[in-house]
Formats: structure tokens, sequence, C-alpha cells
């Protein structure tokens, strides 16, 4: 118990501010060419410092352009988690 409320204390907690921009962060630094690989991309809407907007409710929409494809969103608030946009087939 002793560790745990040490981890607490020494642990800094942010307010967030006004939502300012989206940071967007890959799980892979490299994919191959081979139309088999996949990276998921996490959206984050952050205040002007980075910190994260827990309560952000801006919709998003994603392109991709090039030779990649989309398959799908997945979002994740506290309160909910869900499929919000399957592709279309014009994304396909």
């Amino acid at each position: 118990m002793t560790k745990m409320v040490n981890l607490l204390l020494n642990k800094a907690f942010k307010t967030a501010g006004k939502p300012h921009h989206i940071l967007l962060a890959s799980d892979r630094k490299t994919l191959d060419a081979d139309g088999k690989d996949l990276a998921y991309i996490t959206a984050s809407v952050v205040d002007a410092n980075g910190t994260l907007c827990p309560d952000a409710d801006n919709s998003l929409a994603f392109k991709v352009t090039g030779s990649g494809t989309y398959k799908a969103v997945a979002q994740w608030r506290s309160d909910q988690f869900g499929i919000v946009s399957p592709p279309k087939n014009e994304d396909l």
C-alpha cells in the first residue's frame, strides 16, 4: 500500500486547457509494402501544451493518400468506446 501511495504522491496531474491541436502517433516506425502490414495511428486532441483533453468531443475525419488504405476508426473516451465510422466503399 505504501508503494502505491508514494507512486501517487510523486505523480503530477495536469488539468487540460481548451482543445488546441491533434497529435498523431503510430505504433510502428516502418511498414512492409506487402499489402498485409498494418499500423495503428492514435489521434489525440490536446491543449496548447500537449496535455490530453479527455473531454474533447471534436469530430475528426481521416483520409489516406498514396498507396495506403484506411480500414476502420474506433474511439475511446472514459465514458464510451466503439466503432465510430467504418470506412465507406469509396474509402477502400
